[in-house]
């Protein structure tokens, strides 16, 4: 996996969340009490990134909440619904309307055009 990180001709950046033990971090972007900033936003930004899509473990849960911070910074942002995987599967239907509220385009087809951007380079 790391091998196949370092061959993407692309900025990249491993960010590191959950510096202070004293709270959660389930955003990429912030702790729970947005008190903390990780280094993600200003690296998007730096690299002129506008658009950011999510995957993983947890959908309502590390992806939700990356992706809601996501959004609230201005990022037209996206969550690849069969590549993430929800620890409590009987409220999937209250996570995705958590999304929706939140800006957040949730793709449930990968083939839906919602990639043809990225894949295009553009």
């Amino acid at each position: 996996m790391i091998e196949a990180y370092k061959k993407v001709d692309a900025p990249k950046t491993i960010v590191q969340k959950g510096v202070l033990q004293d709270r959660d971090y389930y955003s990429a972007f912030n702790d729970i009490w947005d008190d903390n900033k990780t280094e993600l936003d200003s690296f998007l930004k730096e690299n002129a990134i506008t658009h950011v899509f999510l995957v993983g473990l947890a959908y309502d849960y590390c992806v939700k909440f990356s992706a809601e911070s996501s959004s609230k910074l201005g990022y037209k942002t996206f969550v690849l619904k069969p590549l993430s995987k929800a620890i409590n599967t009987e409220k999937i239907s209250e996570t995705d309307e958590y999304y929706e509220k939140s800006g957040v385009t949730i793709v449930n087809d990968l083939n839906d055009g919602h990639l043809d951007a990225v894949q295009s380079g553009h």
